[in-house]
């Protein structure tokens, strides 16, 4: 297997020299596979594992039909969105229309950066200007990426300004659990709107220091009409490479941690 690799490996301008023999971080021989290295010798042998065993199965005539289609999603309803919108890092930075006490920050540690916009006192305020997309039942649902933690967090209220209409909510950043995450809060809004989502700290906390921290992190618009909770209150975990799901909480069905 590692024969297989040397033609790319062995030329120093090749991009799968680092991939695969230089071991991550430069540390180390250059002789033996990095992990990265080894997730592909380990993908090439399972390949041409199967392909032989494909061949032999299809000349001794016990080839297996094709696999039927792909069946419906775990969740029922879970398709692919039509029109959906993700700001993300320093893409929430582009749509920004106007704020008051909040500024981005990246907080965190190198490996688990959280980036976003912080407001720390009650009057605080951000507002984000989006174009939904126009969608057959006129309603689309917006995912708002909030940190929550067990200490400094305070409430917010978020809503719409007279461009459009959306559904109004109180988010509380606080909670019990000793972890700091990001999650989601979904709320309905107009499609085909020039709209303008606000932000605006309240000064009710319940977070036993008194402090009233807020921190938006993401925004993602969607189909549907908000009532579909499926990504409602999911964290979110950073990497220096990017955003993803982390898992369900165990308030709303999923296995938590």
């Amino acid at each position: 297997m590692r024969n297989a690799f040397w033609h790319l490996t062995a030329d120093p301008a090749s991009p799968f020299s680092d991939l695969f023999f230089l071991p991550e971080g430069r540390r180390g021989d250059l002789t033996h596979p990095n992990p990265r290295g080894h997730e592909y010798l380990a993908q090439m042998a399972a390949f041409w594992v199967e392909k032989a065993l494909q061949e032999q199965l299809a000349e001794d005539g016990l080839l297996e039909p094709e696999p039927a289609a792909l069946g419906p999603p775990m969740w029922a309803g879970n398709y692919e969105r039509n029109g959906t919108l993700c700001f993300i890092d320093k893409e929430l930075g582009r749509i920004v229309a106007g704020k008051a006490g909040f500024d981005w920050r990246v907080e965190g540690r190198p490996e688990k950066p959280k980036p976003g916009f912080v407001g720390l006192r009650p009057g605080d305020w951000i507002e984000f200007a989006v174009r939904t997309p126009a969608t057959a039942s006129g309603r689309m649902t917006v995912e708002l990426g909030v940190l929550r933690s067990y200490e400094h967090m305070g409430r917010a209220r978020v809503g719409c300004t007279a461009t459009c209409r959306c559904e109004e909510l109180e988010v509380d950043a606080h909670h019990a659990e000793r972890s700091s995450q990001v999650y989601t809060e979904a709320f309905g809004i107009e499609a085909g709107k020039a709209c303008t989502i606000r932000v605006e700290i309240l000064a009710a906390t319940s977070s036993p220091d008194g402090e009233h921290k807020f921190k938006v992190s993401t925004l993602m618009i969607r189909d549907g009409d908000g009532k579909d909770k499926l990504l409602h209150t999911v964290p979110f975990a950073y990497t220096a490479g990017g955003t993803v799901p982390w898992e369900r909480d165990r308030r709303n069905g999923g296995p938590g941690r």
